[in-house]
């Protein structure tokens, strides 16, 4: 596609080029109107609605400020046809990527089905990504929170107001230059010291392969014993073994598991019931591997912990060259079989099971690609946040017309 994929390394690698912080430092409800007016509008489209008592309360401070939206052309809205979602515009990107995983200021679904069916072809023709949103959107653009017409004029609001009364330096969003010069702002540039930094290494990260470790929090005793028997193993050597253990208190949480995710070269699974539950899990990192699976040949290696639906559970994912596929995790050999869990074992046999799979993970060589060979092309899936509202794919797209057509009924929320 001409224009880029706005996924999380697109976002990420453009605020490092621009010297910027990775992701937008005003993208709060209470430092910026348009955070405000994307999430709030959303709340009257189906996603999870912020609390009515707090949401009246911004609506009358945002009200006031001066970069409240003058016009219904400045203001966020949602076009929607027989009270279906059908575009999205003037939305805060920061927003639309954690609701539909894209860094856009617009979005719109296809007009109708035959359009929908007519383009997955064409992107199948093309050998089009799987993480392209033409698979999904008619019509994307693709926006940085640099390029947002409220970031100049937060930024240099928020820089006069340190001037004007001092702020100890590790609270400061932004930092002058120089004293004398009123206007310019000089913005730290990023760090992801947990994927990319000190916990991998000071020389060349990227020359280290990152192994994923996937667990839901109800089995933390389960993750704490096989790092146990990965650490003397891993001592030395190229790889990293990441979890969510290595996430600080200061940042972000789910950037800092996307970079990760997306860096990784295999995947642990320690499935149980409480893995196979979890709706993060299902909707936000099992997808990437499986893809990675499906495309790159990562390898995934599964430890069940307990009795669980291992071999029924099924999962979605966007093949590159098929499309949306839908998958078991028992497709992949598992460290041990579903009817001899760990919990089932003796001690002496646990330990066994997580040694010989962290002595696998040690040996392990640059992925080969092409070691999965995905099932037959399925419909697309449904793709829903970690809150349970909609996203792409969700429901089927109705007739949309330009935002300016008196055809399309366009709401204008706050």
């Amino acid at each position: 596609m001409s224009e880029p994929i706005p996924d999380m390394k697109w976002y990420v690698r453009k605020s490092k080029n621009l010297g910027l912080w990775s992701r937008c430092p005003f993208a709060t409800t209470h430092d910026c109107p348009r955070y405000y007016q994307s999430l709030s509008l959303l709340g009257d489209a189906g996603c999870t609605k912020i609390e009515e008592k707090e949401d009246k309360k911004l609506l009358t401070k945002w009200k006031r400020h001066a970069l409240w939206p003058k016009t219904l052309e400045q203001s966020t809205g949602i076009s929607s046809t027989d009270n279906r979602p059908s575009s999205y515009h003037h939305f805060c990107p920061e927003v639309a990527y954690d609701t539909f995983h894209y860094f856009a200021t617009f979005l719109a679904k296809y007009t109708d089905e035959l359009d929908s069916e007519l383009a997955q072809k064409r992107l199948s023709t093309e050998d089009a990504k799987s993480t392209d949103p033409r698979w999904f959107w008619q019509f994307i653009t693709p926006r940085h929170y640099s390029e947002c017409p409220l970031f100049a004029p937060l930024a240099r609001a928020d820089a006069r107001s340190q001037q004007a009364t001092p702020v100890p330096a590790h609270k400061r969003r932004f930092t002058r230059k120089t004293a004398s010069a009123p206007d310019p702002i000089t913005i730290p540039r990023a760090q992801h010291t947990s994927v990319r930094g000190s916990t991998l290494s000071s020389e060349n990260p990227e020359d280290r392969q990152i192994v994923f470790i996937s667990y839901s929090h109800s089995d933390s005793k389960w993750l704490t014993r096989f790092e146990r028997h990965l650490k003397p193993l891993l001592r030395g050597r190229r790889i990293n073994a990441w979890s969510d253990k290595r996430i600080r208190t200061s940042d972000r949480w789910q950037e800092e598991i996307n970079l990760a995710l997306a860096a990784s070269s295999a995947a642990v699974l320690l499935v149980s019931p409480d893995f196979l539950a979890s709706d993060f899990i299902a909707d936000q990192e099992l997808p990437v591997i499986l893809k990675g699976a499906s495309d790159n040949g990562l390898r995934i290696f599964s430890i069940i912990l307990s009795p669980c639906a291992f071999k029924e559970a099924e999962f979605k994912f966007m093949d590159s060259k098929n499309g949306p596929q839908t998958t078991t995790l028992s497709v992949f050999q598992a460290a041990n079989p579903p009817s001899k869990t760990l919990a089932e074992m003796k001690k002496s046999e646990w330990e066994r099971t997580l040694l010989q799979t962290a002595n696998e993970i040690a040996n392990l060589n640059s992925p080969s690609k092409g070691t999965y060979e995905p099932p037959q092309k399925q419909n697309p899936p449904r793709a829903v946040n970690r809150s349970g509202a909609f996203g792409p794919g969700d429901m089927p797209p109705p007739p949309q017309y330009p935002p300016d057509d008196p055809r399309n009924p366009v709401f204008f929320g706050r």
